[in-house]
């Protein structure tokens, strides 16, 4: 913490320099700044996303999902886009990891425990063939032998 001026106060800058946390080891600070802030492009569409799930009514509506789940236990992955009681997610692609290696290992790890794992780009997120797809999924009949740990 910087020395306290003689009125005992810090200026702004000083505070915020003094109050902001470090970044964990292994994290880029500057993603993970964007991505707190909702900067991020996948972020900020996703929660667009999310907002529009919670406006659909009816039989067939969407829960507002989770973004970023943690959803495989023992895996350090997260999930874009997950309805958790449905067992359903939805993976953005193209993100950080844009060599798909790690997608297909998250995906993989996903489907063994259980998950229903959907995929889109970006720009067909908000589309009606993407809810719809979404929405089979979710109220849709889970095949025998793949209902997962819920």
């Amino acid at each position: 913490m910087p020395k306290p001026r003689a009125d005992g106060l810090l200026t702004l800058p000083e505070y915020m320099a003094a109050t902001k946390p470090k970044p964990a080891k292994g994290v880029d600070p500057v993603r993970s700044a964007k991505v707190k802030a909702g900067i991020s492009g996948s972020l900020r569409k996703a929660r667009q996303f999310a907002d529009h799930c919670a406006a659909t009514v009816g039989p067939r509506a969407i829960p507002r999902p989770e973004l970023e789940y943690h959803g495989v236990p023992g895996r350090k992955y997260r999930m874009d886009i997950a309805w958790p009681e449905s067992m359903v997610c939805l993976e953005i692609e193209g993100g950080t990891w844009k060599g798909g290696r790690h997608d297909h290992a998250k995906a993989n790890a996903a489907a063994i425990a259980g998950w229903r794992v959907l995929y889109c780009k970006p720009a067909e997120l908000l589309k009606p063939e993407t809810l719809a797809l979404i929405q089979d999924a979710i109220h849709g009949p889970r095949p025998a032998g793949n209902e997962g740990e819920r």
